[in-house]
C-alpha cells in the first residue's frame, strides 16, 4: 500500500525524556510536518509553547511519558482537546490521533494503559499504543526500530504510518490492543529478570577467575553458575509466560510471539540501555534498601500489579495475609499496598521467582537455584 506525504501535519509530543527526544529525532526532517515539544519541567525545554497553544491544533499527540504518569498528562491536556470540531466520518477522528507510548500497569487501579486511554478521552477521540523493540538511544543515533501500533481502526494505523514513513522507526498493525498493552507491560517485568541473571553470569566468571581448579574438575563440582544456557532458557519461558498471561487477561496468545512481545523482550533484555535490564543489575549488586527511587522502572512498579491481576484467575486463597513490603513501600511510595500472599501453585514459575527477588527481596541465586531444582 503507497502512503501520500504527509502535509502541514502538527506534532505535539508530550515527555522530554530519552523516549519523546528519540521521537522528535525520527521525525525532525520530516517534510510537512510542525512538531512542538512539551515538558511539565520548563527547565527541560525553557521555551516551549503552552499546552493552550499547541493542543487544539494537533493532528497528532504523543504521550511519552511513563504509565505512572498517563492519567495525570491526560488530564491536563483534555481541557484543549476539542472534539465538537474534530471530524469523525467512518469513525476516525481526524483532528487529533493520540498516541501512547507507555508500557506499563497503573498501580491504584490495576488499569492497563489503553484502559486508562479509553476512560479518559472523549468517544470521538482516536488512539493506539505504540509499542515494540524500540530503545530511544538507537533511535537517536539513526538505527532502526520496530514499533506496533495497536488501534481497533486501521485508519489510525494508516494515518501513523505516513506519519513514520521514511523514517528509521518501521511500523506494524495490530488490532489487539489489550495483548498488545499486557505485552508491553510484561516484557519490562522479565527483563529484569534477564539483567538479574546478567549480573549473576558477572559474578560467576569474576568468581571463577579467582579460583584455581584442579585438572579435570568441573564447576559442578565445586560450585555452579549461571551462563548463556540459563540465560537461553529463561527467555523461552519468560515468552510462554507472558503468552499465557496476555491469554488469561483477554488478550491474543499470539500477540506474545510478535514485535510488541517477543522482539521487545529480547531488545530490552539484552540491551545496556534497557532501565529494566540495569535495574536487575542493581538488584544483585546492590543492598535493595539500598536502590534510589530514581532506579524505579517500569517493569519493577508493574509487578505487584500484574500478580494482583492474576489472582482471580489462578491464585488459592490459601494463605491471605499482608506480605512483607516494608523495604518496597519505604523506596517506593504507594507501590504494591494491596498485595497479598497469594499461592500460584506450580504456575508461572518466573513469575513467582521474579516476585520473591523484587517483592520479598530474597537472594537472587538462591531463587534460582530453587527455580531448577
Amino acid at each position: 500500500m503507497s502512503y501520500p506525504p504527509m502535509e502541514n501535519k502538527k506534532i505535539v509530543i508530550i515527555g522530554a525524556g530519552e523516549i519523546g527526544r528519540a521521537i522528535t529525532k525520527v521525525l525532525q526532517n520530516t517534510s510537512g510536518i510542525q512538531i512542538d515539544l512539551w515538558d511539565k519541567d520548563l527547565t527541560k525545554i525553557p521555551t516551549q509553547k503552552s499546552l493552550a497553544e499547541i493542543i487544539p491544533s494537533a493532528d497528532f499527540l504523543f504521550l511519552c511519558v511513563p504509565s505512572w504518569a498517563v492519567r495525570e498528562v491526560l488530564n491536563s491536556v483534555l481541557p484543549y482537546l476539542n472534539p465538537v470540531k474534530n471530524d469523525i466520518s467512518n469513525g476516525v477522528n481526524k483532528k487529533t490521533i493520540v498516541i501512547s507510548l507507555a508500557k506499563g500497569i497503573e498501580t491504584k487501579t490495576l488499569k492497563t494503559i489503553d484502559e486508562i486511554l479509553e476512560e479518559l478521552l472523549p468517544y470521538n477521540v482516536a488512539y493506539a499504543l505504540l509499542i515494540g523493540p524500540m530503545l530511544a538511544e538507537e533511535l537517536i543515533q539513526g538505527m532502526v526500530g520496530i514499533g506496533v501500533v495497536a488501534s481497533k481502526n486501521r485508519k489510525v494505523f494508516d494515518q501513523t504510518k505516513t506519519l513514520f514513513i521514511d523514517t528509521n522507526l518501521k511500523l506494524e498493525y495490530s488490532t489487539d490492543v489489550r495483548g498488545v498493552a499486557l505485552a508491553g507491560a510484561l516484557k519490562n517485568i522479565y527483563a529484569i529478570g534477564l539483567g538479574i541473571i546478567d549480573a549473576l553470569m558477572a559474578k560467576g566468571q569474576s568468581m571463577t577467575k579467582g579460583q584455581s581448579m584442579a585438572k579435570g574438575q568441573s564447576m559442578a563440582e565445586g560450585q555452579s553458575y549461571l551462563g548463556g544456557n540459563f540465560r537461553g532458557w529463561f527467555t523461552q519461558k519468560a515468552i510462554e509466560e507472558i503468552a499465557e498471561i496476555i491469554e488469561i487477561l483477554d488478550g491474543k496468545k499470539e500477540t506474545a510471539f510478535g514485535s510488541a512481545g517477543f522482539g521487545d523482550l529480547i531488545a530490552t533484555g539484552f540491551s545496556p540501555y534497557s532501565r529494566n535490564r540495569q535495574l536487575g543489575n542493581e538488584l544483585v549488586n546492590s543492598r535493595f534498601k539500598d536502590l534510589d527511587a530514581n532506579m524505579k522502572s517500569e517493569g519493577f512498579i508493574s509487578l505487584p500489579s500484574i500478580v494482583e491481576l492474576l489472582a482471580p484467575y489462578i491464585c488459592q486463597p490459601a494463605d491471605v495475609t499482608e506480605v512483607a513490603l516494608d523495604n518496597f513501600r519505604e523506596n517506593f511510595e504507594g507501590v504494591g499496598e494491596n498485595i497479598n500472599r497469594l499461592s500460584f501453585g506450580h504456575k508461572f514459575p518466573i513469575l513467582q521467582a521474579l516476585g520473591k527477588i523484587i517483592i520479598k527481596n530474597k537472594n537472587a541465586k538462591e531463587v534460582f537455584d530453587e527455580l531448577l531444582a
